[in-house]
């Protein structure tokens, strides 16, 4: 639609152009410029006739220009006379003054002169402006020119995603558990002062569910190096390690099972001795298994454990029944 309109936009200006330079080409056959002011006579000056008497004064003819002559070597000044233009008149034009023609300057019609001209050629220049005008496309409805498109398309941040707080994991089996063996002391007790009297050992043990085992296999173990250095000492020892064969608990009784340790501590059956053995192993048990009273034997035979620490049977010990050990292994 745009060039199209352009064309005949185009068309329009040419034939504008054309009939105006006709026009033109017309007035031009008879050019009121050649020869002087465009439409405009000037009076020729007339001799004055022979005036006898008072002279009446008349108003001075226009004189004739002299321009002096060019200065030549050994001549004298020269003039000349520079006659007057032809004069020409626009037949059925008439004598007007300038004042007049600036009057009609609006009225080409009744002038054909130099006014027509400028008419014409005002007429030229406008038609001129109008091709101008109308060749210049005009602008189209507004395109926001479409913003480029990168090739690589950057990819969308995406918004952190809060996820719901899982639930925390059942909080898994101790990889250790803390059991307490009970030694002698030098330095608290020095010289045993006090034959019966034993000193809490902290031990950090595999878990297990069964902690009377595990505390009594410590104790019988004997202090490690380290104790030793910090006073503890005890009957028990690596030689003594492997003596349980059993426990187990009945009511408020625990039951303690041992190998015959006479032949590998038999000095642990004196009287002072004797107390410092049955307290370790009363506290130590006590302790794991929250009975209020204890009862041993050796190799599943009690009378032979109480004759070692020099107690016999009775009451205390039910009279040394080997009933429960039974099945404590022997």
């Amino acid at each position: 639609m745009t060039v199209n309109r352009l064309l005949i936009a185009a068309l329009a200006a040419v034939a504008l152009a054309a009939l105006g330079l006709g026009a033109w080409l017309q007035l031009g056959a008879a050019d009121p410029w050649e020869g002087g002011e465009p439409g405009v006579v000037l009076p020729t000056a007339e001799p004055s006739p022979e005036v006898t008497g008072t002279p009446t004064p008349t108003a001075p003819s226009s004189p004739t220009p002299v321009f002096p002559a060019p200065q030549f070597p050994g001549g004298t000044p020269a003039s000349r006379t520079i006659p007057p233009p032809p004069r020409r008149t626009v037949p059925g034009s008439t004598i007007r003054a300038p004042s007049a023609m600036c009057d009609d300057y609006n009225e080409p019609s009744t002038f054909v002169g130099g006014v027509m001209r400028a008419t014409v050629r005002r007429s030229v220049l406008a038609v001129a402006v109008l091709a101008l005008t109308a060749c210049t496309p005009s602008p189209g409805p507004s395109e926001s020119p479409s913003a480029p498109t990168s090739a690589a398309t950057t990819p969308a941040t995406a918004a952190p995603t809060t996820e719901a707080p899982t639930s925390s994991p059942a909080t898994s089996p101790a990889e250790t558990m803390t059991i307490a063996v009970f030694f002698d002391n030098t330095e608290m007790n020095p010289n045993a002062e006090n034959c019966s009297a034993v000193f809490v050992v902290e031990r950090t043990v595999p878990p297990t569910d069964d902690e009377a085992t595990a505390a009594l296999e410590a104790l019988l173990a004997g202090p490690t190096p380290d104790e030793e250095a910090d006073g503890y000492a005890s009957w028990f020892s690596a030689a003594t390690a492997d003596a349980l064969l059993g426990v187990k608990v009945v009511g408020d009784t625990a039951y303690v099972n041992l190998a015959d340790l006479r032949q590998v501590i038999p000095n642990a059956g004196t009287s002072c001795g004797s107390g410092q053995f049955m307290a370790s192993l009363n506290a130590t048990t006590t302790n794991a298994t929250g009975a209020a009273k204890v009862l041993y034997a050796f190799d599943g035979d009690p009378a032979a454990f109480w004759e070692f620490v020099q107690a016999g049977c009775g009451s205390f010990n039910d009279d040394c029944d080997p009933a429960p050990f039974a099945d404590l292994g022997s």
